[in-house]
């Protein structure tokens, strides 16, 4: 059955499919919004050769003695497996969002589960052919250079060329082309490999959405809501515009606000929600938003709206009445579907004749304009739902950008910050850590020029270029007290938690925000890391964690569990050592892993 002519080949070929299969995850779930996900494969792979050369060790006589058959089966299950897996995890529909902790990690066992058996059986067929014995082979040199061009051209192929949707067929054809090269001539065999390759390559053709995350496709997942707008990817991210299911719209509206919301579209790039829009010839619900506190502090302000998103602050200062708006969006996408698909929805905000919409990143822009002024510079922080499993920098909001976007103020100008509470508080409090430290730089040791509030669903920081005058606090405090917000500083730091812990860090007390149980560390352009700030040292005396606080732990408990397993499994074939197994090519199986090593290296 065997050609061992060109076992060599093969091996190259199962090498290249084993390593575009693990290329296909790690976009896959990038892609799902699950991206520090790229140990899995690195695990998996591991993992399979490990179970791999375990195996053939254990049962290294009955393989000795129908080794061909060994391959073949273990070449053939890899190619079905391949294919199967790949269409069960895409339809398997996981999101590991707003799951209890020993669900989520129940999740990730399965997927390793999955995952694991194509890896396996690939990488028992290069085991089992590294562990064949030297004097079968034939000369066969141009077989392996011609293996290895055709191999490492179609890998540089993989990388560059091949869209997402398409990579599963990658290894599917590798295998294929291997199984080829060592299939005789015998038509059962070619008849046999030629079904499981055809159902193999069929499979992936069933769905050609990615459903990992439960907001990535949204026909999928909005039920009676209705999903609508321009879906794509781009260097941007992949978009997804849909109502929201629960009518909830996060501009902090007042309880006191009675009438009707208008209507809203939420914008989801790669899952994640980042930003919101509204129907724009409705406004009277900006009546009752943090914006008329802001605007009653700078009327008719020259404003700068950084990371604009949907446009809400760019539609509070049109209803305010700002002199001119600077709109910065680094999202090219946001900007396009809002200024052409949704511009009549929106009342064209952003054509305004006050408004001007630059696409860049905010940094950058930053420090291009140093000489412009502005009455207010609105920083908006993104939404941070279904984040468990991604941590990325917030440079936006660094001590160091407050400094740069302190220097855009005229004299009388404020900044202001807001983003979404959090149970228990955590980015709130370091972007308070960070605020104070700042101001303390800046010679504000008294922060006299600070106001903090919250709303029922925001949190609310304006930072003014001067001292606010007992008229102005005063103002803004009746403004707050009318919108049955809570003013959080300056006050007497009693209370709820937010004024007990944000008047300690006001005050420097480290006896009251110490022994709290997350990292209230300032945020810098050194660490600009606003996520995942549960202190390990802390964890075992909380009632519970929080799940956008697990996504680290379940990854180090992950690749610690894949750790030892892969150890311990290692071990066998060295305790069961025998004449068989010293006949191992050592040399070629440590290229093959240093290769593969190296690979992960550039990959990740």
């Amino acid at each position: 059955m065997i050609n061992r002519a060109f076992i060599y080949p093969s091996v190259l070929f199962v090498v290249s499919g084993i390593l575009s299969l693990a290329l296909f995850f790690i976009r896959f779930f990038s892609y799902a919004y699950v991206g520090t996900y790229f140990y899995i494969p690195f695990t998996v792979v591991l993992l399979g050769f490990a179970l791999s050369a375990a195996v053939v060790t254990l049962f290294e006589e009955r393989i000795r003695k129908n080794d061909d058959v060994y391959l073949g089966v273990s070449l053939v299950g890899a190619i079905l497996s391949t294919g199967i897996v790949y269409f069960l995890i895409r339809n398997a529909g996981f999101s590991f969002a707003d799951n209890p902790e020993y669900i989520t990690i129940l999740k990730v066992i399965i997927l390793y589960a999955l995952m694991i058996v194509p890896f396996l059986l690939a990488s028992f067929f290069v085991v089992l052919s590294f562990q064949l014995e030297r004097h079968q082979l034939a000369n066969i040199a141009i077989f392996k250079y011609l293996g290895g061009a055709l191999g490492a051209g179609g890998f540089v192929v993989l990388l560059s060329v091949i869209p997402f949707n398409f990579l599963i067929y990658v290894p599917i054809t590798a295998l294929s082309l291997a199984a080829l090269l060592i299939i005789s001539k015998e038509k059962k065999y070619k008849l046999i490999l030629l079904c499981i390759v055809v159902v193999s390559l069929i499979i992936p053709i069933f769905d050609v959405q990615v459903n990992f995350n439960k907001n990535k496709d949204i026909r999928q997942n909005t039920g009676s809501c209705q999903a609508e707008g321009r879906k794509g990817e781009s260097l941007d991210g992949y978009l997804n515009i849909k109502l929201d299911c629960q009518g909830k719209l996060r501009v902090g509206i007042s309880t006191k606000f009675s009438g009707v919301l208008p209507d809203f579209r939420d914008i989801y790039v790669d899952g994640n929600k980042v930003s919101q829009y509204v129907k724009g010839a409705d406004r009277t619900f900006l009546n009752f938003s943090p914006s008329s506190v802001v605007y009653g502090l700078r009327p008719q302000a020259q404003t700068l709206v950084l990371n604009s998103g949907g446009g809400l602050d760019v539609l509070s200062g049109i209803h305010y009445e700002a002199k001119r708006i600077d709109a910065v969006e680094k999202n090219g996408q946001i900007i396009d579907i809002l200024k052409e698909n949704y511009s009549q929805y929106t009342a064209g905000i952003y054509h305004h004749r006050n408004v001007i919409l630059y696409r860049s990143e905010i940094r950058s822009f930053v420090n291009s304009v140093q000489k412009r002024k502005y009455d207010l510079v609105k920083v908006n922080v993104p939404f941070q739902e279904n984040s468990s499993f991604k941590e990325q920098p917030y440079f936006d909001v660094t001590k160091e950008a407050l400094d740069d976007y302190f220097g855009l103020l005229n004299p009388q100008g404020i900044i202001v910050l807001d983003l979404p509470l959090q149970i228990p508080p955590r980015q709130e409090l370091r972007l308070t850590v960070t605020i104070k430290k700042f101001l303390d730089e800046r010679g504000f040791l008294e922060a006299k020029n600070l106001i903090i509030f919250k709303t029922p669903d925001t949190f609310i920081a304006i930072i003014a270029k001067g001292d606010f005058s007992e008229a102005q606090l005063g103002q803004a405090k009746a403004k707050i007290a009318e919108l049955d917000y809570r003013l959080v500083y300056p006050g007497p730091g009693t209370g709820g938690e937010y004024e007990r812990y944000i008047g300690a860090i006001m005050k420097n007390d480290k006896s009251v925000f110490g022994d709290y149980g997350y990292s209230l560390r300032p945020i810098t352009d050194q660490q600009p890391f606003l996520s995942y700030g549960l202190k390990l040292s802390k964890m075992f005396s909380m009632d519970r964690i929080p799940v956008d606080e697990s996504g680290n732990l379940i990854l180090i408990i992950s690749l610690i569990l894949g750790a030892i397993l892969t150890i311990g499994i290692l071990f066998v074939p060295l305790s069961k050592r025998k004449d068989f197994s010293r006949k191992i090519h050592v040399k070629k199986v440590m290229i093959y892993f240093g290769g593969l090593g190296a690979g992960y290296i550039f990959i990740q």
